[in-house]
């Protein structure tokens, strides 16, 4: 059993793991960014040359960058990321919906909207697999 401890309250770099575990749904996303926060999960994804217009919605848009947040209740506030199958159920949940977005002029800017001064894990407690996991 592949067991390990996702941190509280810091977003990990988790990129590699959502695109190989659902790729054709992260396929448009540059990063993705998993946090354990204490009743919810938080997925904060990527997108490259797109612009979040409030009236009109996304467009693309050459140079600029899109933050987008999504709010996952958890299980029960108890509920940690110990195993891959933890993670692959918190994403199996993502229905790239969002909490809320953000524009920002370069990929830094982004994943420092993401950091929040809390820092970011870059490497994933769990190595990407092509093996899909059951949740």
């Amino acid at each position: 059993m592949d067991t390990k401890q996702f941190p509280f309250g810091q977003y990990v770099d988790i990129t590699e793991f959502a695109k190989a575990h659902n790729p054709m749904q992260y396929k448009d996303y540059e990063k993705i960014y998993f946090c354990v926060d204490t009743w919810d999960y938080w997925i904060a994804r990527i997108l490259k040359d797109t612009y979040n217009d409030e009236r009109k919605g996304y467009e693309d848009a050459k140079g600029w960058w899109l933050v987008e947040r999504n709010k996952i209740q958890k299980p029960s506030k108890a509920a940690t990321i110990q195993m891959r199958r933890h993670l692959v159920s918190a994403l199996n949940e993502d229905d790239l919906s969002n909490w809320d977005c953000e524009n920002t002029q370069s990929l830094e800017q982004a994943i420092e909207m993401i950091d929040g001064g809390y820092g970011i894990q870059e490497d994933c407690p769990f190595p990407a697999s092509t093996k899909k996991i059951q949740a």
